[in-house]
């Protein structure tokens, strides 16, 4: 069952949050579409996290990296292990410890990636976090590589952050841009009324808000057309051109 402790219960946001929960809820699942060759690797990659083989998935994974584009290798490659890795958890096929060990490899690799990539100092910021609850971060780093490629100062604020932290993080620092994740349920109510309460918020400057998650990829687009913010679509490339294009900026491309 759904909780709504957290929730301030004479909002009039409440039952449209429930009647979004009730939308998508149904339709999650995860799904994916990729070639022989990259599927199989994925498939290899997951089989040696689940039986703790980290050297030897980080060498499968190094010898990707000269067949494969980064973005390739983080949308078709990384992001599908963490979600077969997540698969195997919730089916009790593997534990709570071979999920989080498979999830820091796969954060080590992403980290690696945005370690690579500078930004001009003008460059506008866009603060980018998980929301209440949420830890499933390899999505909005990804999200954050997309936005850094493009020239973007994009910060990451972290996994779980609440609502009030965000609210003084964008008062100290003045982004340009908010983008914030969730990918289940209960996590994705609170960062839909953490959507009402940044957009009744009222700032001398403009702010673009997104949004997304696997929640929300399968929300009916005419639930999302109703909250407040920007969908940011069902990866992080189309994400990272969502917030340029609000921004009215144009990718530039990485030298």
């Amino acid at each position: 069952m759904l909780q709504l402790d957290n929730f301030d219960n004479s909002s009039d946001h409440t039952g449209l949050i429930k009647e979004f929960s009730n939308q998508a809820s149904a339709g999650i699942q995860g799904k994916h579409t990729i070639s022989t060759q990259i599927s199989e690797m994925v498939s290899e990659v997951v089989a040696l996290l689940s039986a703790h083989r980290y050297i030897e998935a980080e060498y499968r994974l190094y010898s990707a990296f000269d067949n494969f584009s980064h973005e390739q290798f983080l949308l078709e490659i990384l992001l599908p292990i963490e979600i077969q890795i997540g698969d195997l958890w919730h089916r009790n096929t593997v534990n709570v410890f071979t999920e989080h060990a498979a999830t820091a490899f796969l954060r080590q690799q992403l980290d690696k990636l945005l370690a690579s990539l500078l930004v001009p100092l003008d460059a506008p910021l866009v603060l980018c976090a998980c929301g209440p609850g949420e830890f499933h971060e390899l999505g909005m780093l990804s999200l954050v590589y997309f936005l850094r490629s493009a020239k973007l100062n994009a910060l990451y604020l972290g996994a779980n952050l609440p609502a009030g932290d965000l609210m003084i993080a964008i008062e100290t620092l003045k982004p340009a841009a908010v983008c914030l994740a969730a990918t289940i349920s209960s996590t994705a109510l609170k960062l839909i009324y953490m959507l009402y309460q940044l957009s009744e918020k009222k700032r001398e400057e403009p702010l673009v808000i997104g949004y997304g998650g696997r929640f929300f990829n399968f929300l009916p687009e005419t639930q999302r057309a109703m909250l407040p913010g920007l969908y940011l679509g069902e990866d992080a490339k189309i994400g990272s051109k969502v917030i340029l294009d609000n921004l009215g900026l144009q990718a530039k491309k990485q030298v």
